[in-house]
């Protein structure tokens, strides 16, 4: 990795922060989507209370919190090594 003398973030850093939110954002549409459109969602979850409703979404939204944290950095690593990789070689 390259050390940015200037003060500021060096460009690997820059783009493997914007792909590891990128694969976050990503990920947090591709699980709502499918949650969404699942069977359980439109026909048993209707019936709840609000409390739970409420509180099974928390714990749904604490988890894939725990899960986009642990991919935003694996996706930041990831990115920062292919730009790495090519602004290097290229």
């Amino acid at each position: 990795m390259i050390i940015a003398l200037h003060g500021g973030l060096s460009e690997e850093m820059i783009f493997g922060l914007g792909g590891g939110f990128i694969t976050a954002v990503l990920f947090f549409i591709f699980i709502h989507y499918r949650v969404y459109k699942s069977e359980y969602y439109n026909e048993e979850y209707v019936y709840f209370s609000s409390a739970r409703k409420v509180s099974i979404y928390l714990g749904f939204l604490f988890v894939n919190f725990c899960v986009a944290y642990i991919i935003f950095f694996v996706f930041m690593l990831v990115f920062g090594g292919i730009t790495h990789y090519y602004i290097k070689n290229f």
